[in-house]
């Protein structure tokens, strides 16, 4: 079961994962750089962690979500 505590603790990773990502995208060797390409994995996957945890204790959801683009497989997007 999910507690308020967890969800907290999810936040945080997710605010980790974007910094991890910002700091890959600094240091990126060029297109598809595979540094780049598991921070942005690990971005998508704490959003999604956080954001059931948030749904699951507090019946509230962030203001933005994942949109799956229908041209590229298994290539999420993020829509702010």
């Amino acid at each position: 079961m999910t507690n308020a505590q967890d969800v907290r603790e999810l936040l945080a990773h997710l605010t980790e994962a974007l910094e991890a990502h910002l700091d890959a995208v600094e240091g990126s060797t060029g297109e598809n750089d595979p540094g780049v390409a598991a921070a942005f994995d690990e971005v998508h996957d704490a959003f999604l962690a956080y954001e059931e945890a948030l749904y699951d204790v507090h019946d509230e959801v962030v203001p933005m979500s994942i949109v799956e683009d229908e041209g590229e497989e298994e290539d999420p997007l993020t829509e702010l």
